[in-house]
């Protein structure tokens, strides 16, 4: 491309190109924030980042069952140790809970609380083998720091009410319940997405390449009557041409 061309061409059209790159940037504005004129000229942002609080909780029963050596690491193992608490056991009822942790009824029991004010997940953690553990690690997804932390604090508070209250109406022993153990959290939120600017972006580029082309046309159909030849005739000195003597 021809800078200096482009640049003619811009300054010549500089008021239609100086109106687009003002109409580009209120567009893309726009795209980004809405406006109420309500009562006063307030703008909000359309999209709003999101920020996540983990929480990890540990699988497992009343005491410190992992603390000690009567521990079973699985039912169908033949040459599996005797002991009280089946390792094996404990990793199913993870993949369970995991399902619970995400359940209606739970959600239900946050909204109760203070409402669900975001999204709330669950993800299994693996060993280094693959394997699962009976580990879960719970996500709160919010708009605010302080709010992804609140609602992951009554999702953990969520999730062991339902559980509690449906191992009392199940008759089970207090010492035969598996509990879910907070392990680390609920954490201080992270920023997980900043606010989109994509589409801000695009409306700009789109508008000012569309100016800029609509210069270059009216450039096409305006052209200046200016010509290498012409111009070096201009530069020549008048000669006066006199007969031959």
């Amino acid at each position: 491309m021809d800078l200096q061309l482009t640049w003619r061409v811009i300054w010549r059209f500089k008021i239609l190109v100086a109106f687009g790159l003002i109409l580009a940037t209120i567009l893309a504005f726009l795209s980004m924030v809405s406006v109420n004129l309500s009562q006063s000229p307030h703008f909000a942002y359309k999209t709003k980042p999101t920020y996540e609080s983990l929480t990890t909780v540990f699988v497992t029963s009343h005491g410190f069952p992992y603390g000690s050596l009567k521990l079973r690491a699985g039912s169908k193992a033949p040459d599996a140790p005797p002991g009280s608490v089946d390792t094996g056991q404990l990793r199913d009822f993870a993949t369970i809970y995991l399902q619970y942790a995400q359940s209606d009824a739970v959600k239900r029991m946050i909204a109760k609380r203070g409402g669900l004010d975001g999204i709330v997940q669950a993800f299994p953690v693996f060993a280094s083998d693959s394997s699962v553990l009976p580990i879960i690690t719970l996500s709160a997804i919010s708009t605010t720091p302080e709010r992804a932390r609140n609602l992951a604090r009554r999702h953990l508070a969520a999730l062991e009410l339902f559980l509690s209250r449906n191992q009392q109406t199940a008759g089970i022993a207090p010492d035969d319940r598996v509990i879910v153990q907070p392990v680390n959290g609920p954490q201080p939120a992270h920023l997980l997405q900043g606010r989109k600017k994509t589409t801000a972006i695009m409306i700009f580029l789109a508008v000012s390449i569309a100016v800029l082309a609509l210069a270059f046309m009216l450039e096409n159909l305006r052209p200046r009557v200016s010509t290498v030849a012409g111009e070096q005739h201009a530069q020549l000195p008048e000669q006066i041409t006199r007969p031959a003597a």
